[in-house]
């Protein structure tokens, strides 16, 4: 399931890399796939907390923060004004996350 999750990231990030520098806006691009590369590796980090001694509550809150840290960090480190599009990036990857974990069930 993780592994699939990081696929569709990798090509959503290649995708939307390619189309907004296509349409004249390469940074942009360039943050929400970094966003979104991120934000698939949410997945990983939960399943590693999972054997942590703290409550799954306390390393969910540690892990959003974290991912918030790093989306902010690289915005910043691509441009400032692309912060958002970072975040939408790690949103949007939890929401590709939710929808494979969607389908496992699903499909049982």
């Amino acid at each position: 399931m993780l592994s699939r999750t990081t696929k569709v990231c990798a090509a959503v990030a290649a995708l939307s890399a390619g189309g907004l520098s296509l349409a004249g806006h390469p940074l942009e691009g360039t943050a929400l796939a970094a966003g979104l590369l991120v934000g698939s590796l949410n997945g990983f980090l939960a399943t590693r907390s999972l054997t942590a001694e703290l409550d799954f509550r306390v390393t969910s809150m540690g892990r959003l923060l974290l991912l918030s840290a790093v989306a902010v960090g690289l915005g910043a480190l691509i441009a400032v004004s692309t912060i958002p599009f970072v975040v939408l990036g790690v949103a949007f990857a939890q929401l590709v996350l939710a929808g494979v974990a969607a389908r496992e069930v699903i499909r049982g």
